[in-house]
């Protein structure tokens, strides 16, 4: 058997596996994938919306007349488990309606969006966070520069202070499981 070496110190058992992990490989990579189904791709936008201050999940599927499932099946990438938060000024994707009867809770219909304040004060930046997922862990960046990070404990306010860098102009929150960025301006004192 030329040009096949074995080592001593790989046993049977380890080498057969290697065996059999490359041929799966090699089986999945060779056939043919079947189609996803067509309630696996995103909806198509029909319209967008800006999230408002006094917008909540369910008064922007009321006004568009679409269930509310089917906005935060749309907008996926932004509203993630557990509460499905809308954020104050994002645009979302209204799609067409779908006809959908999955219901959401009360309290994640009726919550109101989600924001946070960055402001400097001398050489500190405090930021507040409103109605964020409780529980959620989030990077603060400062002009693209990861400065700390926040965890989420209380339902309806969390704050936290940093020194601030000198000519500090954007903060940006950046949730560490779905890389969810959510910006805002330093705002300062005048």
């Amino acid at each position: 058997m030329a040009g096949i070496s074995i080592r001593k110190w790989v046993s049977p058992r380890r080498w057969a596996l290697r065996v059999l992990l490359v041929a799966l490989a090699a089986s999945v990579l060779l056939s043919e994938s079947p189609p996803l189904p067509v309630s696996a791709a995103q909806p198509a936008c029909q319209h967008y919306h800006r999230v408002m201050p006094k917008d909540t999940l369910r008064s922007i599927s009321q006004a568009w007349k679409v269930a509310p499932w089917d906005i935060v099946t749309a907008n996926r990438a932004q509203m993630t488990k557990p509460n499905y938060p809308v954020f104050l000024g994002t645009r979302l994707c209204i799609p067409a309606a779908s006809g959908t009867t999955r219901t959401l809770p009360a309290w994640v219909l009726d919550q109101p969006p989600a924001q946070f304040i960055a402001r400097a004060s001398g050489k500190t930046l405090t930021i507040d966070a409103y109605n964020f997922p409780l529980g959620s862990n989030w990077w603060v960046k400062v002009d693209g520069a990861k400065l700390g990070k926040i965890k989420i404990l209380k339902k309806a306010h969390a704050a936290a202070t940093f020194k601030l860098p000198a000519g500090a102009r954007q903060v940006c929150l950046k949730n560490m499981m779905t890389d969810l960025n959510y910006c805002a301006a330093v705002v300062y004192p005048r």
